[in-house]
């Protein structure tokens, strides 16, 4: 992967410890470097004298150490040493030859001692851990004390007792130092960040809709990113119904499940839009990069949670920087994410040395103004390179995250449509349609199936189609249902069973009905289904009618066949009466004048009408009993060895 950062320019870095050694040192007394002899020097506002221990393994006679009120050279034992009183601070061993910081200690104002050891000092590393500034200050001091047995603090140790001997400066070049420190870092991750898995981590700007808005047990909001993030829902069917939530960040894991919102928002059809333009998100995640930033730095000069007596000078630094990064982001021109996190700390390191050395709130507290300088810009050095050698910048530190938010290339820009139903997000727009083919007419007391289908009018999703409630209604005399409710299958349909009253010339109508559980219609909701009622049929009347008429035969008993000739005529009384011929090969009738007859009878066989002749059974058979006319007798002989074929003329 390409790195993620450049190094700071190397005329940065010269002309902040050039400028910072000609920078006026009050009070001059209390640095070792001043001309002006006394017998016996001030003691600094606000600070104790602290004692410093030197484990007998380390050379650091040719040492001075400094605080950040005060320096001592280690050649003059009688030379006492001042620290601030009321907050703990690193102490700095400078190798009086090189000028460089070759050990580092931290003060604690109760127990006023300061122990520089080859473990002290590696201990005293472990804030340049990104993730170090994250942790609460239970968890710093639990992280302390376990990270000591783990592999990962052992194998800096032993860089460090190298760095030591060869009296090179602590905050090293060396490339294992930096990747001991991420190891570190890494040691953090697992213990401290749950279900961390950075090849699965979502990035500002590749995240997909459906990551933050979630169906868990109701609708549910994730914050799949580790900063501040607006989702407004806007209805769609309430221009004054509009609800604003604001996620929290999301922890340094692929899932961000500890950041989740349950918003109550009622059952409804919403626009949803999530972005991180909204002016109190932004707000939020610029004070978040400015305040990461400045931890990383400062922690390893001041610690994590300054005093009471720091706050005003923070107070301070982070009001500029706050300045400085705002203008920055409206100044650039689509920087790339290295250069983002490249220029904001050298912002925070300008920011922080100017603060230091102008008049202000922070001169009167840090008085030992070069070496702090010199801590600011190899602390911002360091940074630098363990960010680049990191595969991500999302795995190790928070300060990418609020500053990604800031810029618009990087920024969470999503919105979708979508429906709540029932306390459900449903990934699409839904509404009821018709699907019904009704008749135009049936008979009274008939069965109609009415149906009902729910239809996405958009979607960026799959959605459940099955459990959607439709609920059934007819007036008064408009028939009877099978079930008052019913719910949508699989295919999204729900069903009713319609059996119509029994009124003739009649005009009937069936609701349906879907609602949301505030009482308010879907879509398409309701639907009003009407259907229109005729006369009753008399169904033996029409057979009768449709028997009336000629009929040609064909008989046939495995010879040659013989055609006949019927003709079936209807009495006043109703009845019906037959008569037929034998037809010569040319159509004559054979005996023209003395027909065979019959009174046949209409008889009821298996759900269809047939005509009895005697012995045998000629039966006009349509394809449904209740479909009219037939349009053919069909002609059944007693011993089964004659069929006959019938077509009505």
């Amino acid at each position: 992967m390409k790195s993620l950062f450049r190094y700071l320019p190397i005329f940065l870095l010269f002309a902040f410890l050039i400028g910072c050694q000609d920078e006026d040192m009050a009070p001059a007394s209390n640095d070792p470097d001043d001309d002006l002899v006394q017998d016996e020097k001030p003691q600094p506002n606000n600070s104790q004298e602290v004692i410093i221990v030197v484990d007998e393994s380390l050379d650091f006679s040719n040492y001075e150490i400094h605080t950040l009120v005060d320096s001592i050279s280690l050649n003059d034992p009688d030379e006492k040493l001042y620290a601030p009183e009321d907050y703990t601070s690193t102490v700095y061993a400078i190798d009086n030859e090189s000028g460089e910081i070759n050990a580092v200690g931290q003060y604690n104002p109760t127990t006023k001692t300061v122990n520089f050891g080859p473990e002290t000092i590696t201990e005293s590393l472990l804030h340049l851990a990104p993730l170090y500034n994250s942790l609460t200050e239970q968890e710093r001091l639990d992280f302390i004390n376990r990270v000591k047995g783990d592999d990962s603090f052992m194998a800096l140790l032993e860089t460090v007792n190298i760095i030591l001997s060869n009296k090179e400066p602590i905050y090293s070049e060396r490339p294992e130092f930096t990747d001991q420190i991420l190891a570190i870092n890494d040691f953090i991750i697992q213990n401290y960040f749950s279900n961390n898995n950075p090849n699965d981590r979502v990035l500002n700007g590749d995240e997909a809709f459906s990551d933050f808005i979630k169906n868990d047990q109701g609708l549910a909001i994730y914050n799949e990113v580790s900063s501040y993030v607006s989702v407004k829902f806007k209805s769609l069917t309430d221009d004054n119904y509009t609800k604003k939530f604001i996620l929290n960040p999301g922890p340094l894991t692929p899932i961000g499940k500890e950041t989740i919102e349950r918003p109550f928002i009622n059952d409804d059809y919403y626009h949803v839009s999530i972005d991180q333009t909204d002016e109190e998100v932004y707000e939020r995640n610029l004070d978040k990069a400015v305040n990461k930033f400045l931890g990383a730095i400062m922690s390893g000069i001041i610690g994590v949670n300054p005093a009471e007596g720091l706050k005003g000078c923070v107070s301070t630094i982070s009001g500029e920087l706050i300045k400085t990064f705002r203008t920055y982001v409206l100044e650039s021109n689509n920087p790339s994410n290295e250069k983002i996190l490249t220029d904001f700390i050298s912002a925070t390191v300008n920011v922080l040395k100017q603060s230091i050395t102008d008049n202000g709130k922070c001169t009167s507290i840090f008085l030992n103004k070069r070496i702090i300088s010199q801590a600011i810009v190899a602390n911002a050095n360091l940074i630098f390179k363990i960010y680049k050698a990191a595969k991500f910048a999302y795995d190790v530190s928070e300060a990418s995250a609020y500053s990604f938010a800031l810029f618009e290339k990087t920024q969470i820009k999503l919105d979708e449509n979508l429906q709540k139903y029932r306390g459900n997000p449903i990934p699409a727009i839904l509404e009821a349609v018709d699907v019904n083919s009704f008749e135009s007419e049936y008979l009274p007391g008939d069965k109609v199936s009415v149906q009902v289908k729910m239809n996405a009018k958009s979607n960026y999703g799959e959605w459940e189609k099955s459990g959607y409630k439709v609920s059934w209604s007819v007036p008064p005399l408009n028939g009877e249902l099978n079930a008052l409710f019913s719910d949508t299958n699989e295919e999204g349909i729900a069903t009713v069973l319609w059996t119509l009253p029994q009124q003739e010339n009649a005009v009937v109508n069936l609701t349906a009905e879907l609602k949301d559980q505030e009482g308010d219609h879907l879509y398409g909701s309701p639907m009003n289904f009407q259907v229109n009622i005729t006369e009753k049929v008399d169904s033996l009347a029409l057979y009768r009618q449709a028997a009336v008429g000629t009929w040609d035969v064909v008989a046939s008993n495995g010879g040659s066949p013989v055609n006949y000739e019927y003709v079936i005529e209807m009495r006043e009384d109703g009845s019906l009466f037959a008569k037929w011929w034998s037809l010569y090969e040319n159509g004559e009738r054979y005996n023209p004048c003395c027909p065979w007859t019959r009174v046949p009878k209409v008889q009821e066989i298996d759900g269809r009408y047939h005509l009895n002749f005697f012995l045998n059974l000629h039966a006009v058979q349509p394809t449904d009993p209740l479909t009219y006319p037939p349009t053919t007798v069909n002609h059944y002989h007693p011993n089964g060895t004659v069929s006959y074929a019938c077509t009505k003329r």
